[in-house]
């Protein structure tokens, strides 16, 4: 007998295709309906259908298949800023991770990018649009960045502890290249706030599988978007949010089986020892943690303010967007063609996030 193939990335049979044919035919009607259920929304038409495309997919469609549809995270980028005519380097890591510059590659302050996704996906067009505004805004405010987008392998090609291993080599590229850690700041949403707290842990205890990190880089401020901190959890608010418990529980499950039980308090933080934490006022100025108050994870963000990260003498500070959902703040960004038909409608939250983000690079460290 032949040795069994492990899977690759979108690698989908010709079931699987005809299946992703069958959900496409119907995704108009579904979109239709939820634009009718909604009418009296306060929300822009525009987040309404791109919140029903993101649920109607991860509800319907397996995880390889979705890969299928899209490019990478490089591929994505590159189409993106093409269409904007912003310059784009990469850079490439000893791990096989990329790093991506959209616009300048300025070295002086610096926004490291690490995408959510479920360790799936790749990034999405609405959150370059989220970090192309917020750096179009920085500008406005005399605060040029260079903004650069980590690209780390997905799952079935990338697995624990792949993702870590790719952002402390990322930082370990940057400090190379001349960025001082207190001019860096790291934002990381969903999945990508979960590697960002790896790599904080792995500082404070480093696993032997990864190289070290010295313990007092300190950097500038580190952001949290609808961080996913309990990956076990199934979350909840299935009627209102863009993922469901079934498929967080699904991706979660994904990344969990290749993590040792030894190392499980680098990934789920809430069920870390006590004292986890100790010493990150070390390594990390200040942090800004936000969630929606309608989202799945909300309850799980409050209880890591609260528990890991309010008795270690950081600044934290803690914003939930009243209404918001998993990831609020980018979808104020719908998918390209429908951003050619109606301009975003920015939230309350992102202003917020842009003064914190200015004054990080202000404060000194």
């Amino acid at each position: 007998m032949g040795e069994h193939r492990a899977p690759s990335y979108a690698e989908t049979s010709v079931f699987e295709k005809l299946i992703i044919a069958f959900w496409i035919i119907f995704l108009p009607f579904h979109i239709g309906w939820k634009l009718a259920i909604n009418v009296t929304a306060s929300k822009p038409w525009t987040r309404i259908v791109t919140e029903g495309f993101s649920r109607y997919f991860t509800d319907h469609l397996t995880y390889n298949q979705i890969q299928w549809l899209q490019p990478d995270t490089i591929g994505i980028l590159t189409k993106w800023t093409r269409r904007q005519k912003i310059p784009v380097t990469v850079d490439e890591l000893p791990s096989g991770a990329k790093l991506s510059w959209m616009g300048p590659k300025r070295l002086d302050k610096v926004i490291l990018y690490i995408h959510g996704g479920g360790f799936v996906f790749p990034l999405s067009d609405f959150a370059i649009a989220f970090w192309n505004h917020v750096c179009s805004e920085l500008h406005v405010k005399d605060v040029p960045v260079g903004m650069v987008f980590l690209a780390y392998k997905l799952y079935p090609d990338g697995k624990y502890p792949d993702h870590l291993r790719a952002a402390r080599d990322a930082i370990a590229f940057l400090l190379e290249s001349g960025v001082k850690p207190t001019c860096l700041q790291i934002a990381g949403e969903s999945a990508g706030g979960n590697i960002v707290l790896q790599l904080i842990a792995h500082i404070l205890h480093p696993l032997p599988a990864v190289a070290p990190l010295p313990r007092n880089l300190r950097f500038a401020g580190v952001f949290l978007m609808s961080p996913w901190v309990y990956p076990s959890d199934k979350g909840g608010q299935d009627q209102y949010d863009v993922i469901s418990s079934k498929s967080l529980l699904s991706w979660g499950h994904l990344f969990l089986k290749d993590v040792p039980p030894t190392d499980l308090p680098y990934v789920e933080v809430l069920n870390a020892p006590k004292g986890w934490f100790t010493g990150m006022d070390n390594v990390v100025n200040r942090m800004l943690v936000t969630s929606g108050s309608k989202e799945g994870m909300v309850d799980t963000h409050k209880r890591f303010y609260d528990i890991c990260v309010g008795e270690n003498g950081v600044d934290v500070t803690f914003l939930v967007d009243e209404g918001g959902l998993h990831d609020s703040l980018i979808y104020d960004f719908s998918l390209p063609l429908l951003q050619l038909l109606q301009k975003p409608r920015i939230g309350p939250l992102t202003p917020k996030v842009i003064d914190w983000l200015a004054a990080g690079f202000e404060i000194p460290v």
